[in-house]
């Protein structure tokens, strides 16, 4: 097998020969290798491979479609977050995606036979993916490949790529299921002191300086001050209007946990809505403290959106909720604080990007941590990233840390400069993605030239200790408030959160919020706070460096929420005409006939109407000042309406004049943007 950094060898010379025997006999029967549909493990896993698996040792087999029309599919991808195009914002339906873009019944009835035919029994479909069950043997015949272990079994492998039928080229994305290298983790961290509650009846975060040698910690009012929504929530903006936030979790949750932790911090009383995709609980599996920071700080930041957990079950767990939360399509925001580790490469090529696709052709607009051990995400002593958090369709989450500026009871006073959480509990991670290529949003300064996608996007306070944020935890069954954890698991539910804040302002999805992100980016928009400090070195391996701009460590940098809600929509652009306002020769100190400019704002139409814009001031460039202006436009334009600007000409000399007529704007959101502008030229006689 070859692995990341060069060729490390998945067991003995008999096995790989085992392997090439059996490749060479199903290619002499029309079929083809499903291209990178084998583990990439680091080399010191893959000297453990020296056994070949059991052959009745049972296997479930997850084989995913690859999308249809996929070219067609990346131009609609582009269209709906382009401004510019008829499709801006015209999100598809989830019938509407799979009549477009997913496979046909009669491929997948054929795939269903081809699988039968082989000895796969119990057999589940859709038009996303099959679940079969097989043997090893089984699967080794079917797919021509050696499927290698460990001695004791523990681990096991595909040891070349599998090989499928020519006619499912193109059809067939990816097969997981024949190797157990894949699995998931929370992005979470834990501060290292004990669990300690917060003070009784406490109603903001912090308890007293230093209690029990914790220290202090950051609650909801102190995300409000230092992130900067309270003009949001003085404002009503609390994420309500529609829509609501979904997470992907593998874990149920204790529901006093949540309602004590809205007592505690005076939030509103709210009740998640469970959802199962595999149609029961798994109960409580270890990963209680991910699914109740993410529903509590989801809640803290848009405490108005309603909240759907999606809790999967088994080793497919968190894939089938990730799938549910998208193809259910009820949710506009999707917070994920997990990262994958280990498996194929089209696993997170095909099967988790198809599902990423599709979200962002809903409008939904997608959340996934970064991940928690630096540089070496997956502890393999080289650098490599959260690659779920690396696909084009989703916003990746990196982290911060700071020592924030409390006042005498505890509580956070404002914000002060963020630097690349990097501590003993963790980093934030970044990088390069193995499997995915640049996308044509992601450029700015800093951006690397390395064709590669590159993450995180953005990020927000991560450490647990530094400020450290405080969540309702299950202790035993019983609810406990306590300080304090951290993790890029964070950034994630809150990035949901200021999602629906932002979508409540404007009325509408957002979709995949990247491009518009990397727009502001550029331009230096208020909104996005640069953190140009630390870096994500981790476990020896040399990471990378925050600096101006954008970086491998934080992305763009933090948030400003109440700056980005209302920069963040992409302006109404007044339209003015003529574009250039020439006047006849003038006679020297006479004044020329009247001339005109239309200045309208754009109706909209039902599904997007437009906005009222109000207008900040008229401004007529002129440096000999020979041009004049009046109006007859309104403090506030409405959509759908225009007004006229007349401009008269009055030459003091025998020579070519120039200047322009502008028009300072709020773009609809009561923020300067910019102007709308017409030249104006004239030449006295």
């Amino acid at each position: 097998m070859k692995s990341a950094c060069g060729k490390a060898s998945l067991g003995t010379v008999a096995i790989l020969a085992a392997a090439t025997m059996l490749t060479a006999g199903i290619a002499a029967a029309q079929s083809v290798a499903l291209s990178g549909n084998h583990p990439e493990v680091a080399p010191e896993l893959a000297t453990q491979l020296t056994s070949r698996a059991a052959a009745n040792r049972p296997l479930e087999i997850r084989l995913s479609f690859a999308l249809r029309n996929r070219t067609e599919l990346d131009k609609v991808l582009s269209d709906l977050q382009d401004p510019a195009s008829p499709r801006y914002y015209h999100w598809l339906a989830p019938a509407e995606f799979d009549a477009r873009f997913a496979r046909t019944p009669d491929e997948v009835q054929a795939v269903i036979e081809w699988l039968k035919s082989s000895g796969f029994q119990n057999l589940h479909a859709s038009v996303h993916e099959v679940t079969a069950h097989a043997t090893v043997a089984t699967a080794e015949r079917a797919f021509a490949t050696a499927i290698v272990s460990s001695p004791d079994g523990s681990v096991y492998a595909n040891a070349t790529d599998p090989w499928i039928p020519t006619r499912f080229a193109g059809v067939v994305g990816a097969i997981v299921g024949l190797d157990n290298t894949l699995h998931s983790q929370p992005a979470s961290r834990l501060r290292a002191y004990p669990s300690l509650p917060a003070p009784p009846g406490a109603t903001e975060p912090a308890p007293v300086a230093n209690f029990n040698s914790v220290g202090y910690g950051f609650g909801p009012a102190d995300i409000y001050t230092f992130y900067d929504e309270t003009p949001l929530k003085n404002a009503g903006t609390n994420g309500g209007g529609g829509g609501c936030i979904a997470l992907a979790e593998v874990s149920d949750y204790l529901d006093s946990a949540v309602s004590d932790f809205d007592a505690t911090f005076g939030l509103p009383a709210f009740t998640p809505k469970r959802v199962f995709p595999d149609r029961s609980s798994p109960g409580p599996t270890g990963a209680e403290n991910e699914v109740l920071l993410d529903i509590e700080w989801a809640h803290a930041v848009a405490p108005g959106a309603p909240i759907r957990v999606y809790i999967g079950k088994g080793s497919n767990g968190l894939t089938d909720a990730i799938r549910g939360a998208v193809t259910s399509n009820a949710c506009d925001a999707i917070s994920i604080s997990y990262s994958f580790c280990g498996g194929p490469g089209t696993f997170y090529t095909s099967t988790l990007d198809a599902m990423f696709a599709q979200a962002a052709t809903h409008g939904q607009s997608v959340f996934v941590s970064s991940g928690d051990s630096g540089v070496d995400m997956c502890n393999e002593g080289r650098p490599n990233v959260n690659e779920m958090s690396a696909d084009p369709n989703v916003t990746s989450v990196g982290g911060t840390e700071f020592v924030p500026d409390y006042n005498s009871f505890g509580n956070d006073v404002g914000n002060v400069p963020e630097s690349a959480w990097n501590d003993s509990s963790g980093a934030t991670g970044g990088g390069a993605s193995r499997y995915f290529t640049k996308p044509k949003w992601q450029k700015g300064p800093g951006v690397p030239g390395d064709r590669k996608r590159d993450v995180p996007d953005i990020a927000l306070g991560a450490s647990p200790y530094s400020p450290g944020f405080y969540w309702d935890t299950d202790n035993g069954g019983s609810a406990q408030m306590t300080c304090c954890i951290g993790g890029t698991s964070i950034g994630a539910p809150i990035w949901a959160g200021l999602s629906k804040l932002i979508a409540q302002t404007t009325n509408r999805r957002l979709g995949n919020m990247n491009r518009r992100i990397y727009s502001l980016g550029t331009n230096q928009m208020p909104g996005l706070r640069d953190v140009t400090s630390g870096n994500n070195s981790f476990n020896g391996v040399p990471g990378f460096s925050a600096g101006p701009g954008y970086d491998q460590v934080t992305g763009w940098g933090s948030a400003d929420m109440a700056d980005l809600a209302a920069y963040y929509p992409v302006p109404v652009t007044l339209k003015m005409a003529p574009h250039t306002l020439k006047f006849p020769k003038t006679a020297v100190a006479t004044t020329s006939n009247p001339k005109t400019v239309k200045m309208s704002n754009p109706r909209g139409n039902k599904k997007h109407p437009g906005r009222p814009v109000v207008i900040f001031e008229i401004l007529l460039y002129s440096d000999s000042k020979q041009f004049s202006e009046t109006n007859n436009c309104p403090p506030t334009l409405a959509a759908g309406a225009t007004c006229m600007i007349t401009v008269t000409f009055t030459p003091s000399s025998a020579t070519q004049q120039s200047g322009s007529v502008n028009v300072f704007d709020d773009g609809g959101y009561g923020a300067l943007y910019g102007s709308a502008g017409t030249l104006l030229v004239g030449t006295g006689q």
